[in-house]
């Protein structure tokens, strides 16, 4: 029976993802524009399938795997919209199925599958940035990333529990290690903390006398580990050179400018809110454990902690520009991105509980305890990501956030901590019906939510549904309100430049490269959010001159401005100053980009679409 229940699981999880890829297609396809993170990251893949590498041909700011991976890809299978959806959905199901395996090893099945749902249905009905099963989702990077978390805890939480290693969780190590250090910067330190913990349990549950052999060997081990993604990186310096690599892998510049905001006013009173939020939510399942055992609920945490919770919503609301009523409150309250920081507080909170606990009396006996070394490994690995968007800028406006990296896990983490304290009565009857009553809400408002979320972005994109446009890379869906426009400028563009022909695009694009499958002159895949050195804006004039595009397609701003150094607005540090928001620019307009001046020289418009394009070809061709 229990074999059965599990087959069932697996089944129904994956016929879920299956359901959730087609209604992300079919249903809901991806509203695409030709600028944007989807329509960058797209070109720059594309980029690859032609034989060019990233840091060398193309910028490119993350670590170097992603870029490896779709632009293979798209040289095996073809470089279309349909293929880059169809890895879309492979890697999201992988996920959504490693997610389980790894709950399971934590949780029992009905809060197992509610967790996994809950990680489903929010990434699958989001359409933003945590976009699973389809094309949304802001860099390719975090799908793999997922994967690689997630065989990581897998294998290291196999060795933890049986003291030893088996070939299943060295590969699955091996693997996760692999795709954390080589797909995003926050999975590196899941990988890195990972190991380093996984490491020193060991060291510390073995007896006194033998901790130096074990720590040299934990060392010799967690060396072999790391070596593949060591040697991927060499085989990228060798082509790109490491001074590139670097510049890449630190954001063009970009880390610089923005500065943490925790020294600013509301920065701090930010991250004020967000911890009422969890301990609040921790209080609360508390009392839930106090009002069935003691038959009464400290009212008092109610009487505080939800008051409070309710100001930190409303203070977010604030510094998202909402107004204040209460329909800002209720769509901070549905912000999946602030369930996840109260989860995060939860976590974060229920692993230093868990190891004062470990810890009382001085001995540190129970921290040998195998179960508690998992559960302490799981928490470490849910949470590290994390640190920095709780305690540096994640977003402009100053709201402190769970990494996306840490969602899958944080799904897991947090049914962890609801099992913990609604588990605390001995009377098995009791807790299996906080079990079925916990699961049974979770879905309901993983269905609520789905619901809020499609009624949402139909909404917001009215008229629906999207439009199709017939390219060379297959077909893709413009918001029906841009349709025409692009449906005039698409054809033109397709007629003017041929496939493989030279098309230089500025601002923040790449999606016109993508769907003429042209090729690009230029090393900067964006002119705005970068911060370039001057040796690098030099080398864009010089490619220019050596492979002239057949045409340009600018971004139709306000001022006219096809470039920015840096990033528009404030973000710059105060400190030691002490401000509310901070005041200090971190753009620099005054910098000039040559490739720019050049092409405002030899080239000019002959076609513009209003807030969107400007269409340039070179003035002797008219």
């Amino acid at each position: 029976m229990k074999d059965r229940r599990d087959f069932v699981a697996w089944t129904g999880l994956a016929m879920y993802c299956v359901f959730l890829s087609w209604f992300n297609w079919a249903v809901m396809p991806p509203e695409l524009a030709f600028s944007g993170d989807v329509a960058r990251w797209l070109a720059e893949a594309y980029r690859v399938s032609l034989g060019e590498a990233p840091y060398r041909d193309f910028s490119w700011q993350f670590p170097p795997l992603a870029a490896y991976f779709y632009g293979w890809a798209f040289s095996a299978f073809g470089a279309t919209y349909g293929t880059a959806s169809l890895l879309g959905a492979i890697l999201s199901t992988a996920d959504v199925l490693l997610t389980y395996a790894v709950a399971r090893r934590f949780l029992d099945r009905p809060l197992a599958v509610a967790a996994v749902v809950l990680f489903a249905t929010a990434g699958g009905f989001n359409f933003k940035n945590f976009a699973l099963f389809g094309l949304r989702i802001y860099s390719p990077a975090m799908l793999l990333g997922y994967g690689g978390v997630l065989a990581l805890v897998l294998g290291l939480d196999g060795f933890v529990r049986a003291r030893a290693w088996s070939l299943r969780d060295v590969l699955l190590v091996v693997l996760g290690t692999f795709i954390c250090l080589s797909a995003k910067p926050e999975f590196a330190i899941s990988a890195v903390v990972g190991l380093g913990i996984a490491f020193a349990l060991d060291i510390a549950a073995t007896p006194s006398r033998e901790r130096s052999r074990v720590a040299v060997r934990s060392l010799i081990v967690a060396t072999a580990f790391v070596a593949p993604a060591i040697a991927f990186y060499g085989w990228v310096a060798a082509q790109a050179g490491f001074p590139a690599l670097l510049e890449g892998v630190m954001g063009y510049g970009i880390s610089g400018l923005s500065c943490p905001w925790w020294p600013t006013g509301a920065g701090l009173v930010a991250v004020a809110g967000a911890l009422v939020m969890g301990v609040t939510a921790l209080a609360g399942l508390a009392a839930l454990d106090a009002a069935s055992t003691r038959g009464r609920v400290p009212l008092i945490l109610f009487a505080i902690g939800i008051p409070a919770s309710l100001a930190a919503l409303w203070f977010f609301a604030y510094l998202y520009g909402e107004g204040p009523g209460p329909l800002a409150i209720a769509r901070q309250i549905a912000n999946f991105s602030n369930a996840m920081l109260v989860a995060l507080w939860i976590s974060l909170g229920w692993l230093l509980l868990r190891v004062w606990q470990a810890t009382a009396g001085g001995n540190g006996i129970a921290l040998r305890d195998p179960a508690l070394q998992a559960e302490l490994l799981l928490f470490a690995v849910t949470v590290a990501p994390s640190v920095r968007s709780l305690f540096t800028k994640n977003s402009v406006n100053s709201i402190p956030m769970a990494a996306i990296a840490s969602y899958p896990l944080l799904c897991v983490s947090a049914l962890v901590v609801a099992r913990g304290v609604l588990a605390y009565c001995e009377n098995p009857e009791i807790q299996r019906r906080r079990i079925t009553r916990a699961t049974l809400a979770i879905l309901i408002m993983a269905l609520l939510y789905s619901v809020a979320r499609v009624a949402g972005f139909v909404r917001l994109f009215d008229p629906w549904p999207p439009v199709a446009l017939q390219t060379r890379a297959g077909t893709m869906y413009v918001n029906n309100a841009d349709a025409e426009l692009y449906g005039k400028l698409y054809p033109y563009l397709e007629g003017r430049v041929k496939e493989g022909e030279f098309l230089a695009e500025l601002g923040y694009g790449g999606g016109w490269t993508f769907a003429l499958h042209s090729r690009s002159p230029l090393f900067l895949t964006q002119t705005f959010l970068f911060a370039p050195s001057e040796s690098r804006l030099a080398q864009e004039k010089r490619r220019l001159e050596i492979s002239p595009p057949r045409a340009v397609v600018a971004p139709d701003t306000p001022d006219g401005r096809w470039a920015l150094w840096g990033i528009p607005g404030n973000f710059g540090c105060t400190f030691p100053r002490v401000a509310w928001r901070t005041d200090v620019p971190s753009d620099r307009p005054e910098i000039a980009f040559p490739a720019i001046d050049y092409l405002r020289q030899k080239y000019v418009p002959v076609m513009r679409v209003p807030g969107r394009a400007v269409v340039l070809e070179p003035a002797g061709a008219m």
